[in-house]
């Protein structure tokens, strides 16, 4: 229910607290917009969940592992050949990468004190000007993260691209 004058719940991510102080998140949408992020991050925050954001070009991912990791539970597509939720153990975030085109949604619970984690990465495609690929590796650890040390992929990149900084636009 909603109180007049309160914000509708994204759509991309929903929130539910629990009476132990306690938060579950559950991302809709698995590459949610900047815009959605920030949201969130206030959300969380004032919750006691530590949020931290990476943005990098496509070439780079913040040096594994930053903490303990927290495992999530995903609702994989039925048309990936199963239902229902699938627990998961705890992954590197490439791993949470490559299981985003099978994936519904990402439920996980967080505690005061916990961070997650979103790594944004931005591709142009010189072949296609005006197209942008976007990921977005996310995942959360116990705790205080550490620091992100970016690293180049151990992932080739993808033939024709350009990379772009999303922090200045080149």
């Amino acid at each position: 229910m909603l109180i007049p004058g309160s914000p509708a719940e994204s759509k991309a991510y929903a929130v539910e607290r629990h009476g132990d102080g306690s938060v579950t998140l559950t991302l809709n949408d698995l590459t949610p917009r900047p815009d959605d992020q920030r949201e969130l991050t206030e959300r969380l925050r004032a919750n006691g969940i530590h949020v931290d954001i990476q943005n990098l070009d496509f070439t780079h991912q913040c040096k594994q592992p930053r903490g303990e990791a927290i495992p999530g539970n995903y609702n994989v597509s039925p048309a990936a050949g199963a239902r229902g939720n699938a627990s998961a153990p705890p992954h590197k975030p490439e791993q949470a990468s490559s299981l985003t085109p099978l994936m519904d949604t990402w439920k996980i619970t967080l505690h005061r004190g916990d961070t997650l984690a979103f790594e944004n990465n931005l591709l142009h495609d010189s072949k296609h000007p005006g197209s942008v690929v976007r990921s977005v590796i996310f995942y959360a650890v116990k705790g205080a993260i550490k620091p992100c040390v970016p690293v180049e992929r151990a992932n080739p990149i993808l033939e024709g691209v350009t990379t772009h900084s999303p922090d200045t636009g080149r």
